[in-house]
């Protein structure tokens, strides 16, 4: 088992590691040999209604990219299949949103999107971002965790009126490893095929997605767990004043953003007055923006709060 390394030191909000440090690479961070830390991607949201959930995302004032049909190689054969599901995005300079909804009902991607887009529609995807996802997947599997097989994945996406292929690799650890939500660590092979200027400029100021939200009844051994995950530090620092907290939180630090891991009281308190489902779950995002606000989710994005935080 990797070692979970804990650090108790109080963190100040200037003591994240600075946006130079983020932006290691904008699209696949050079990591070192043993991948530490991982980058923050890009979070998803599982979706019953991808038209519904397209039009409250422009209501926020964000650029969204055109839907595309996923497919996806088999291992065996090597033949590409439809994986059963779409998407669409929201890109920003760093990190992006992923809305997924499932196209068909006789895949395993199109009926588990479905299946928890219906239970609970809104945040279940953390994708980390690493410079190679096959490497990864083996360290981990000598490491001791349980990883799913690797998985290739791609779809067309349109790039100077003619399409192009936006190919991925995904590390996935076994189902139910966290609880959390699902977690994946991938490499992207085309990045200029999402990373388009035109789809980069939202009205609403967005440029960066920061952090990911996480409610949890044990906030510590949450936090131990990812940091173990992505070769991180878990650190308490103090909430931020949009969390209306004096106490202390813990926190992730990445090789480009950082996660947040709230106890129930200061998650019950941001999610109102939406009751707050089981913990844990991922119930809300940082993205950096020109003013500092906070929006509660539409109803077509699922259950989850977006903290717009001012961030040049």
């Amino acid at each position: 088992m990797p070692q979970i390394a804990i650090s108790t030191r109080i963190m100040s909000n200037t003591q994240f590691p600075a946006p130079s440090v983020w932006l290691l690479a904008r699209y696949t961070p050079r990591m070192s040999t043993d991948f530490t830390p991982l980058a923050l991607d890009h979070l998803g949201l599982f979706v019953p209604n991808g038209d519904a959930a397209r039009q409250a995302l422009a209501d926020l004032g964000f650029t969204i990219t055109p839907a595309s049909a996923q497919t996806m190689t088999d291992p065996d054969t090597g033949q590409t299949l439809p994986a059963g599901t779409a998407n669409f995005c929201v890109m920003f300079q760093q990190g992006y949103l992923e809305v997924l909804f499932a196209t068909a009902d006789d895949t395993e991607a199109g009926r588990t999107v479905a299946a928890e887009a219906a239970q609970r529609a809104g945040l279940h995807l953390l994708s980390f971002a690493t410079s190679d996802a096959r490497a990864f997947d083996t360290a981990k599997r000598h490491a001791g965790l349980p990883m799913r097989p690797i998985s290739a994945f791609a779809r067309a996406v349109e790039h100077d009126d003619s399409p192009i292929t936006a190919a991925f690799t995904l590390a996935r650890p076994a189902k139910g490893h966290f609880p959390e939500g699902r977690v994946q660590t991938m490499t992207h092979h085309t990045p200029e095929a999402l990373w388009q200027p035109r789809w980069m400029h939202h009205a609403n100021g967005a440029h960066s997605l920061d952090a990911l939200l996480i409610a949890a009844p044990d906030p510590q051994t949450t936090a131990a767990s990812l940091a173990a995950y992505t070769g991180s530090t878990a650190e308490l620092r103090p909430a931020a004043t949009d969390l209306n907290s004096n106490s202390p939180i813990w926190c992730v630090p990445l090789a480009r953003g950082w996660i947040e891991v709230l106890p129930q009281g200061i998650a019950r308190a941001l999610m109102a007055p939406i009751p707050l489902p089981p913990m844990p779950h991922f119930c809300g995002l940082r993205i950096g923006a020109a003013t500092s606000h906070r929006h509660p989710s539409p109803a077509a994005l699922g259950l989850g709060v977006i903290l717009f935080s001012a961030r040049s």
